[in-house]
């Protein structure tokens, strides 16, 4: 006889499942005991159910396998459901377990609300935020089930998937011969158009101010190594979107950085005087171009590549649409590269004046020296002695948009943030999970003292596995971003954005057991950072930064990508 929560286990490690983030409830109790008695998964509990969500995301991120998460039935399987949403939003591989009452406790079709004790449908709660939301109802289809779920996750646009066990299911015993056969899941498959991609070839020769857009498509195919030998033989500049940052080595001369709504002017405003924009795998949204997406659009011929369809067209009408993975057009591309004869010499000479005169420094006023702690400082310093050796979480705010601007990403996958979703609280879970992913690199998490505090309990799941990571808080008593935009908005009344109380995040690291720094001065920034990233344990390092710093500069509403806020340049 074969029990339900052994096959699970055995499907898991088949799928390549090597860690599963959980939380634990009566409802899950026999698979977490057959992994637990199997010894070839990990089991990381985490303090709250959504955490385990983003970690199972960040793992996802960091090493491109499918990430998967457990919880218990209704809330516990509830608290998954903003980790599930981040996860589809950003296109990221993960399958979450949940547990359920017993078949016959289910409501079913009955008009009640509930029968079963914390009975959730959370199949159809989530069914608008998965790839796919199933229920198991029969004990002799979990082997293909959990099989489908993992195929289903890494299928064309990849995104979560939800497998709901009742509790009987999982405690079932099978014959061997009861076990449905397996069938094959017909993939997706994109037959690139070939005469598409001459075309893309015919453009490029055409043009003389081309510049590459890298989003996040570009990470999620693995294509970083395509990309540069397209971009560095034709000599075209790539810019990124804050999804696609660490596709592209920021200190490549061809590299214009962060792009966007927050990113620099010079930047954007390379992208308003390319005549050719190849864009690869990203969404075109307001975060990215503003909302002027007409104005955008002009003067340009506009390449749009990407695995979805229906991302192609949507906002930016594309003169050119292949629908395809970017890793496998790119080959395509590369394979024609003797077909291409271009000369950018003096449109890389025009954007390297673009960005001395619209730099990022110049737009902080860093040249001069400040005794008060400025985050942007912060920020070069924590990217200058980690040197592309570290993964770097950010949560939402202003602190998210800093870490875009200033950190110099080198490598792939070293860039976990939320995207599509804004999840503040998703730093210090994906930390933990990129720690545990890579223990050679650093784990480093800038949040602010709003964000970190939707999951500061999560500290002691990084003590309790070892798993070292370097918080950096940027304390300013104030929700920033939305203060920022109340301040122009709403003549400065900053109705709930004062944080009036804050805990004193040094006793908090202690009562953890793990060590706490304050910096307050211009001249600690260095030696702290440097002794944080030294120590062998989990830190905190409070970043006393003043409250009426800015993420700027600021694409607003109405606006075109190369007109930002303030206009004084």
């Amino acid at each position: 006889m074969l029990n339900v929560s052994k096959i699970i286990t055995d499907k898991l490690k088949e799928n390549n499942c090597k860690v599963v983030f959980e939380y634990p409830g009566g409802n899950i109790a026999p698979m977490l005991d057959a992994i637990k008695l199997d010894r070839n998964i990990d089991l990381i509990v985490t303090r709250n159910d959504q955490a385990a969500s983003l970690m199972a995301d960040a793992y996802s991120r960091t090493t491109g396998e499918v990430g998967v998460c457990m919880a218990t039935v209704g809330p516990g399987a509830t608290n998954l459901v903003t980790g599930i949403a981040n996860a589809y939003y950003d296109s990221i591989p993960l399958v979450a377990i949940t547990g359920q009452v017993g078949t016959g406790s289910l409501k079913g079709t009955k008009k009640t609300r509930q029968i079963g004790f914390q009975e959730a449908d959370i199949v159809n709660i989530v069914k608008p935020i998965t790839k796919w939301a199933y229920m198991v109802t029969k004990p002799e289809e979990i082997s293909k089930v959990i099989d489908d779920a993992f195929k289903i996750a890494k299928a064309g646009r990849p995104g979560p998937v939800l497998i709901d066990i009742p509790m009987d299911i999982q405690r079932s015993e099978l014959q061997e011969i009861d076990i449905l056969e397996q069938e094959e899941i017909i993939e997706e498959k994109h037959s690139i158009n070939t005469e598409k991609v001459n075309i893309l070839v015919q453009k490029i020769n055409a043009s003389s101010k081309p510049v590459i857009i890298a989003g996040g498509g570009v990470v999620l195919s693995n294509s970083e190594d395509e990309l540069k030998i397209v971009a560095e033989t034709l000599q075209i500049p790539v810019a990124n979107t804050l999804m696609g940052l660490g596709s592209f080595d920021l200190d490549n001369k061809l590299a214009l950085g962060f792009m966007g709504c927050y990113g620099s002017r010079f930047c954007n405003k390379t992208l308003a005087e390319a005549d050719l924009i190849i864009a690869l795998g990203n969404r075109f949204d307001v975060r990215s171009i503003g909302t002027e997406t007409n104005k955008f659009e002009d003067n340009k011929f506009i390449i749009h590549i990407d695995i979805d369809k229906a991302e192609i067209n949507n906002r930016v009408k594309a003169d050119l649409d292949i629908n395809g993975d970017v890793k496998e057009v790119l080959n395509i591309v590369i394979s024609e590269l003797n077909k291409i004869n271009i000369d950018t010499k003096e449109w890389i000479s025009h954007i390297a004046e673009l960005r001395d005169k619209y730099n990022l420094d110049k737009e902080y006023n860093l040249s001069k020296k400040y005794d008060m702690v400025r985050p942007q400082y912060i920020i070069k310093e924590i990217s200058n002695l980690t040197d592309g050796k570290a993964i770097i979480t950010s949560d939402v705010g202003q602190h998210q948009m800093w870490t875009a601007q200033f950190y110099k990403y080198k490598n792939t996958r070293t860039n976990l943030t939320s995207g599509g979703l804004g999840n503040m609280g998703y730093g210090l879970p994906a930390a933990i999970a990129a720690k545990y992913a890579k223990k050679d690199m650093y784990a480093v998490n800038i949040t602010g003292d709003g964000s970190f505090q939707m999951n500061m309990q999560e500290l002691g799941t990084a003590v309790q596995y070892n798993l070292p990571v370097k918080i950096f808080i940027m304390k300013n008593n104030t929700l920033g971003m939305v203060k920022q935009f109340q301040d122009k908005t709403f003549l400065g009344k900053a109705t709930s954005t004062i944080i009036e109380y804050n805990p004193d995040f040094i006793k908090l690291a202690e009562a953890y057991g793990v060590k706490g720094f304050k910096i307050t001065n211009a001249d600690e920034i260095r030696s702290v950072i440097k002794e944080a990233l030294d120590y062998k344990g989990t830190v905190i390092v409070e970043c006393c930064i003043d409250s009426n710093e800015l993420a700027i500069p600021e694409i607003e509403g109405g606006h075109y990508i190369d007109d930002q806020y303030p206009y004084n340049n």
